[in-house]
């Protein structure tokens, strides 16, 4: 995920759970799944208060079919 606009500088949550930050810039995380595809909510706040979510669906990688 990354974060545009605020202050620049970034916390990061993937349902609900703090995943990174404060950081200026982005963030990288794994996430696991059973079968198929994952789905589920990203969120980034700036640190002046600003923040948006998003419900996101993640593939599979190819070499999973």
């Amino acid at each position: 995920m990354e974060g545009q606009g605020g202050n620049g500088v970034y916390t990061y949550f993937w349902e609900g759970q703090q995943i990174a930050g404060p950081v200026a810039g982005s963030a990288t995380f794994e996430i696991s799944h059973a079968n198929g595809g994952a789905s589920g909510t990203g969120r980034v706040q700036s640190g002046d208060g600003q923040a948006t979510e998003t419900i996101l669906f993640v593939s599979p990688p190819a070499c999973a079919n």
